[in-house]
């Protein structure tokens, strides 16, 4: 029988961003090769403490260094605690952009996509780490199901 990750639920605690900013380096050093995680071949990095960065003000960033066909990229996600956190895509985005900022990230932060709202989803950016190209302008699918259908 095959094992397969189940993903646990981490607690929410926060820290300082001195203390998130030292770690940072931690959530980058392991690659995980996101078609085992998806698979559940692998556990997610939303599974360990070391990828996940949680703010007092309730926001969550999970972090980590992903290899997509064969090419490393950053990944971040993003979730509030309270859902209602935010009235606007706009604000949830420049709180990302201030927590990112906080801790010394400098990628190019896109709008969220049109599905994700403030109250509901949980949106991710996908980033080269060599040219910080976005996944979508990198290989040109937009939806990881739409590059399963072009691989097929």
């Amino acid at each position: 029988m095959k094992k397969r990750f189940v993903k646990p639920r981490l607690e929410y605690e926060p820290e300082s961003i001195e203390a998130m900013r030292a770690r940072l380096p931690l959530a980058f050093e392991k690659v995980n090769r996101a078609v085992d995680v998806l698979a559940g071949k692998a556990l997610a990095p939303s599974g360990e403490r070391t990828n996940v960065f949680d703010f007092p003000n309730g926001l969550r960033l999970i972090l980590s260094r992903d290899e997509v066909d064969g090419r490393n990229f950053i990944h971040l996600s993003a979730s509030y605690r309270w859902a209602s956190a935010f009235s606007s895509k706009e604000m949830f985005v420049a709180s990302i952009r201030h927590a990112m900022d906080g801790l010394g990230l400098s990628l190019p932060l896109t709008e969220l996509p049109h599905d994700v709202s403030p109250q509901g989803g949980i949106p991710h950016w996908m980033w080269h780490e060599d040219t910080h190209q976005s996944i979508h302008d990198v290989f040109g699918w937009r939806t990881w199901a739409e590059r399963q259908n072009r691989r097929s």
